[in-house]
């Protein structure tokens, strides 16, 4: 499993704090690919801010199987 972060929009940021600071499945396919949702796998989305940047922290697998 893969740790990463990925700056994400304010719009995607303030969905997300509304549904417990989980990507929604809407913004799903506007944050990750294809291939990392479907391939990978994305896994435990969670958001956060620093001053005026926007950024979500999640987990990917390590094969795209």
């Amino acid at each position: 499993m893969r740790y990463l972060t990925k700056e994400i929009t304010k719009d995607v940021y303030d969905r997300a704090m509304a549904n417990h600071r989980m990507i929604t499945e809407e913004d799903r396919l506007a944050v990750f690919s294809r291939c990392e949702i479907f391939g990978y796998g994305i896994y435990s989305t969670k958001v956060h801010t620093d001053g005026n940047t926007y950024y979500c922290d999640y987990s990917r697998g390590e094969t795209c199987e």
